[in-house]
């Protein structure tokens, strides 16, 4: 079973406000009330509620991050979502580091075709065309 993990930062998110002042210098500003961004996993493997759980805990920092488990993590209504992740064939370092996290702890190799896929995503608080997301988007 496939099951998502994303984590969010407690504290000030700096990269979040510097995306912010990107999109704005791009057209955008008044547009973009914040920015928020998770650090996402999908973990495609046979893991149970239990493990899921201690997974997503393993892989937050819980001084300073929070973890939401297959729901959104983003409170405030959002208008926008843009997830980016790797194209099929690139190797995905993060992802490969927190299937190996996740072997370790629990002392159980994936099996075969079983993997951890990381990516990030971008939640957009404001007032944005489905044109300016796009464009958005293509820059990222």
């Amino acid at each position: 079973m496939v099951n998502r993990i994303d984590i969010l930062y407690k504290i000030k998110d700096t990269r979040a406000e510097a995306k912010k002042r990107a999109f704005e210098s791009m057209g955008f500003k008044g547009k973009i009330k914040e920015v928020v961004i998770a650090d996402s996993y999908l973990v495609d493997a046979g893991l149970n509620n239990d493990q899921i759980e201690k997974a997503a805990n393993l892989l937050t920092n819980s001084f300073l991050e929070k973890n939401t488990i297959n729901t959104l993590p983003v409170e405030k209504p959002f208008a926008w979502m843009i997830e980016i992740g790797l194209l099929p064939g690139v190797t995905d370092n993060v992802g490969a580091t927190a299937k190996e996290t996740i072997e370790d702890y629990f002392r159980l190799p994936f099996k075969n075709g079983e993997n951890v896929y990381a990516s990030h995503t971008y939640f957009l608080i404001g007032s944005l065309s489905e044109k300016d997301v796009l464009q958005i988007a293509e820059n990222l």
